[in-house]
């Protein structure tokens, strides 16, 4: 299991805010899920075997009463090697327990499992060694494909994402197929202007004078290929086109 992003562990955390701790631990941002179970609804790697060496995130079943409203708040937490992290009840700060079940006990709540991602982050995997988005990798790819900087803080949820689930993403954007569209067009206009040439020199030879109307019809080309579908070959096409590693 390769531990993808390291934990922040000196995070301070809030009551009742325990999604927002573990977010803040392991630098997600832009998280849409609103509190901590709809946050374990939406995980894509949901685990209930037992907990790898790794620090991770622990999801808690716990329904209780928030602000005047009664639902299945859940809860989350950190496990780390060194133990499991999780916001404080009352004041502020953070409080570890020696296992799952040692904060399950004292906070009142149902462990249901563990999880590879939070808010749509992936911070470990076991799918082998991958290559994650950084912030530097998401300047070069916005700009070896947009010819621009991202978009903050829309494009803050790339990172800490696999780069080449990202890279395709941007390859199936409509601002992608627009860009290619144009530069296709212009490529076509001025792959035309040595024909255009050759034939206002061809009329002035015939005729004496330049005073001749020629008509050029541009001609949309198509983008040229790009890799299509996810895997080592578009990985392969991100390392050495767009970062420059062999």
């Amino acid at each position: 299991m390769n531990q993808l992003i390291q934990p922040n562990l000196s995070v301070v955390g809030q009551p009742d805010y325990c999604l927002a701790y573990v977010e803040q631990v392991f630098g997600v941002k832009n998280d849409p899920d609103p509190y901590a179970w709809q946050g374990w609804l939406d995980t894509q790697f949901k685990h209930t075997d037992p907990l790898p060496a790794n620090s991770v995130p622990v999801w808690f079943s716990w329904t209780g009463t928030i602000d005047g409203v009664t639902r299945n708040w859940g809860h989350v937490a950190v496990s780390t090697p060194s133990g499991v992290y999780t916001n404080p009840l009352s004041g502020s700060g953070h409080k570890v327990f020696p296992s799952v079940q040692a904060l399950a006990t004292a906070y009142e709540v149902q462990y249901v499992g563990w999880s590879e991602d939070v808010g749509n982050v992936r911070v470990v995997s076991n799918q082998g060694e991958m290559i994650m988005v950084d912030e530097n990798m998401l300047n070069n790819l916005y700009k070896a494909v947009f010819d621009r900087a991202p978009d903050h803080p829309g494009a803050d949820g790339y990172i800490g994402q696999p780069a080449d689930v990202v890279l395709q993403e941007l390859l199936d954007s409509p601002e992608y197929a627009q860009r290619q569209t144009t530069l296709a067009n212009t490529a076509a206009l001025a792959a035309e202007v040595p024909q255009l040439q050759t034939k206002i020199t061809e009329l002035t030879s015939t005729t004496g004078t330049a005073d001749t109307t020629v008509t050029v019809t541009s001609t949309p080309v198509e983008p040229a290929a790009q890799p299509s579908g996810k895997g080592s070959g578009l990985l392969a096409w991100l390392i050495k086109v767009f970062i420059g590693k062999e």
